[in-house]
Order: C-alpha cells, then sequence, then structure tokens
C-alpha cells in the first residue's frame, strides 16, 4: 500500500516535471515566433529616385543612376552583391560607392567595383578596423550605378541569387560585427522604356464631407500584353477613409472573360488588395489605357491623406513581368495653402565676409496643421533652408536663416524665399517671395575669412610653441 502510494507520488511528479518542461519549450517557440515577427525583414533593393520605385524609364541615349539601397539592417559590417542585365540596352558608365557603410567617417572603408563582363558587376565594400558602434544600422544606399541607355526594351537590374552557380560567392552577402552573415532578401530593379505607369486618381474636394461616399479610381497607360495584375493600396490616415469595396474596372474585362478578386480590405492598417486576371479563349493580353479597379470609401472626418500603391505586379500571359512605375494619389477635402508673407534682410549693405539674417514669415493659410520647409537664395544660389513644424491654420512662422557672405563677390543680390508647394495646394503664387530692396556686398577690409584666420593662428601657435621647445633643447645640449 505505502509502494503504491510512493509510486503515484512519483507518476505525479513525473507529469508535472514533464508539462513543465512542455510549456517552456511552448512559450520559448513562442518567444522566437514574436521575435522573429517583430524584427523587420532586411532587403537590398534597386531604387531610381526620378520614378522613386524601382523602375526607371529613361530614355535612349540617356544616363540613369540607380541606388542600391538597404533597408532594416542592424550592425552591417560588410557587404557585397553581383548585378547582371542586358547589354544590348545599358551600358555601364560608373560604380560609386553610397554613404551608408561608412556614414560616421570613424573608420576607413574598402571599397570594391569590379566590372566581370559587359552585363555583370561584382561590388563590395567593408570596414577596416571598426568598433561595434561605428557599424551602420537602419537603411541608407549601398551603392550608386550609372548607365547609358542603348535602346528601347525592358531589362531586369538583376542581384545574382543562384546557389547552383560555381563558384558559390555568386550570391549578395551582409556581414555583422561578429562576422555572421546576416539573412535578408533582394528586390531587382528595371529599365523599360517605354514604361507603363499605374497611377492613383487624385481627388481634392472641399465640398466632401463626413458621411459621403467617394469613388478612386487606379489606372493604367502605355501597357502591352497586360494579363494579369495584382496590387495593394494604402491610405495612411485610417481615420479620414474607410474603405467599403473595390470594383473591377473596364480595361481587361472590355476584351475578354476574367475573373476579378475580392477586395482584401484591412481598415485597421489601412491597407487593401485586389487582383484581376483574363480566363477563358486563349488571349495575348491588352494593349493600351484603361481603368483597373474603383474603390470605393466612405469619408470618415475633413483632412488629407496619401494614397501609396504596394506590391504591385503586372503579367503577361506567359508569366513574364511587366515593370511599371507606380504614380500614387491622394485624397483631400481640406483647402491646403501656404504663403510667404514677407522676407527681410538683417543688413542690406555689408562688407563681403559678414553675415546676414534672412528672416522669412510664412503663413499657413489652410484649414489643417502643416510641417514644411523654407529655402532662401541670393541670385539662384541656394543660402539655407529650414524646417517648420506645428504651422496650425491661420498661424504666422518665422524662420531665420543665417547668410554667410564671404561665398559672394561684391555687388548686388536679389534675397528670394520659397516655401513648399504642398501636395494638394491650389495656390501657389504666393510661395515665393523676395526681400523689398537689394543686399549690396562690398569689399571687405579682410581678404581672408574668419574661420580661415583663426585656423591660421591656431596654427602659428602650434608651429611657434614646437619651435620654441626646439630650440629651448638645442640650448641646453649646448650647455
Amino acid at each position: 500500500m505505502i509502494a503504491n502510494k510512493t509510486r503515484r507520488k512519483e507518476l505525479r511528479k513525473e507529469t508535472l516535471a514533464s508539462l513543465f518542461i512542455a510549456t517552456l519549450i511552448l512559450l520559448s517557440v513562442l518567444c522566437i515566433n514574436v521575435g522573429i515577427s517583430a524584427q523587420p525583414a532586411t532587403k537590398i533593393y534597386i531604387y531610381y529616385p526620378l520614378t522613386e520605385s524601382n523602375v526607371s524609364n529613361a530614355t535612349v541615349g540617356e544616363t540613369l543612376t540607380v541606388e542600391v539601397k538597404i533597408e532594416n539592417v542592424k550592425e552591417l559590417n560588410a557587404w557585397q552583391f553581383w548585378l547582371k542585365w542586358d547589354p544590348n540596352l545599358l551600358e555601364l558608365v560608373q560604380i560609386s560607392e553610397g554613404p551608408f557603410l561608412n556614414a560616421s567617417g570613424a573608420a576607413a572603408s574598402f571599397f570594391v567595383p569590379k566590372v566581370m563582363t559587359a552585363d555583370t558587376i561584382y561590388v563590395a565594400d567593408a570596414l577596416k578596423g571598426a568598433l561595434r558602434s561605428q557599424t551602420a544600422s537602419g537603411n541608407g544606399t549601398l551603392a550608386t550605378v550609372t548607365f547609358k541607355v542603348k535602346a528601347e526594351g525592358v531589362t531586369a537590374l538583376h542581384f545574382i541569387q543562384d546557389y547552383t552557380q560555381d563558384p558559390p560567392f555568386y550570391i549578395s552577402k551582409l556581414i555583422d560585427w561578429d562576422q555572421k552573415k546576416i539573412p535578408h532578401t533582394t528586390e531587382d530593379g528595371y529599365q523599360s522604356y517605354p514604361a507603363p505607369e499605374v497611377s492613383v486618381q487624385k481627388v481634392s474636394d472641399s465640398s466632401l464631407v463626413a458621411g459621403k461616399d467617394v469613388d478612386i479610381s487606379i489606372s493604367v497607360v502605355n501597357v502591352k500584353s497586360l494579363y494579369n495584375w495584382s496590387l495593394g493600396l494604402r491610405w495612411m490616415d485610417t481615420s479620414l477613409l474607410d474603405a467599403l469595396t473595390a470594383y473591377e474596372g473596364s480595361f481587361l474585362k472590355d476584351k475578354g472573360t476574367t475573373r476579378f478578386g475580392s477586395a482584401d480590405i484591412n481598415q485597421t492598417s489601412g491597407r487593401l488588395h485586389t487582383n484581376c486576371t483574363l480566363t477563358g479563349e486563349p488571349l495575348a493580353g491588352v494593349d493600351g489605357n484603361g481603368t483597373l479597379t474603383t474603390i470605393t470609401f466612405r469619408i470618415e472626418a475633413k483632412g488629407f491623406t496619401n494614397l501609396e500603391l504596394f506590391d504591385l505586379k503586372l503579367f503577361k500571359r506567359s508569366g513574364e513581368f511587366i515593370p511599371a512605375i507606380p504614380k500614387n494619389g491622394y485624397f483631400s477635402n481640406v483647402i491646403r495653402d501656404l504663403a510667404i508673407t514677407s522676407v527681410e534682410a538683417s543688413k542690406y549693405s555689408v562688407k563681403r565676409g559678414e553675415p546676414v539674417n534672412i528672416t522669412v514669415i510664412t503663413k499657413n493659410e489652410g484649414e489643417i496643421t502643416e510641417e514644411y520647409h523654407v529655402t532662401v537664395s541670393y541670385d539662384g544660389k541656394d543660402i539655407g533652408s529650414s524646417s517648420i513644424k506645428n504651422a496650425t491654420s491661420g498661424g504666422l512662422k518665422a524662420a531665420t536663416i543665417e547668410w554667410d557672405t564671404w561665398g559672394a563677390s561684391p555687388g548686388e543680390y536679389t534675397i528670394k524665399a520659397e516655401v513648399d508647394i504642398l501636395t494638394g495646394e491650389a495656390d501657389t503664387a504666393d510661395n515665393t517671395g523676395t526681400a523689398p530692396s537689394k543686399v549690396t556686398i562690398i569689399g571687405g577690409e579682410s581678404g581672408v575669412p574668419t574661420v580661415v584666420l583663426i585656423g591660421a593662428v591656431v596654427a602659428i601657435g602650434a608651429v611657434g610653441g614646437g619651435a620654441s621647445v626646439f630650440f629651448l633643447r638645442r640650448a641646453k645640449r649646448k650647455g
């Protein structure tokens, strides 16, 4: 009897221990999964600044410069990639190091741009003797690559990632400070001329009040052989719009039988995704311009929000990808309007090298609080800029920018100020202003800038001190 009781106690202990271990394992798995989901994925991708996308539409004879960018990286110490393109369409001009890896300048970097063939380059960069604190984290540009467009057509700027290649280092690599590989993905870029464009409608109408519905269309132009498409749309202010549904546009269905995917809407995150494809009888695809989809929103408030495309994909019947340039839109049912009310210089006659403070008064004549920039120039040459934050409706904001006149030759100069043109702003005539009088710069007494003079004094002092010590030592040795 006692033995049975003892055995039951042991079984209970074993069961509790097993449950405890299982719980620990489960919690560990959950923690790992949470950690993975919480950490944004690292990515290397091609970015073309002129279209703000990974697609270039540079014409024949033009040069195009793409940026090889990285995002969501931590403690990057070295990187490499291989890039390939169609040499019949693009000719390599230049490869340059980007500012990201050695942004601090605290450690030296070893940049290796190597042209392998007419259609392939190998590019690498590494910090030499860097501390952990000197490694690169976040987002930035690894390198820039410039091409000349030789002919019309489409070519991918492809990151070679085929692990079956020989030698096996035909892959991109990211190395952290501990010399460990950083997992990442790559996203190719494209040169396409002429390139299709997919555009979100821009809506600006102050009569659209809360409770009304508004239709916003997404259209394509200049496309050839489109067979199916998919896209995502996000609206940045989820309190302003509530997506209700998406309708199929006429572009594909006017040419054949189609299957339109019902919209996947997430109002909390302000995202929508939908797609459409031709079906039925064989059809090569559709050429031209037209509407892909129309989305109905319920207006919830007054305000402004950008409407941005993401995950845009166009395909031919063969499955060939059609690169397209996304054109974002916006919705506004408020007036957005900035104005410059005055531009004044602290002095209108100065000696060359004397500082002049340029004060610009701006007014928010719109209906919502805005953030923007003010820039100042003299006869088209930049002086500087200033950021304005929390500019409430009807309020005035002052920005003062110092002009170091050493860079200007003696003469008379017109001071001009400009304030950003806001998206959806209609009245832009008052976004610029000039000072009431020209600033006259006359020859100063000193032909050397103050900074240079200070540097010279410090240098002379250092040399003089060194010379004194030298002569004292010689005197002591003679003694």
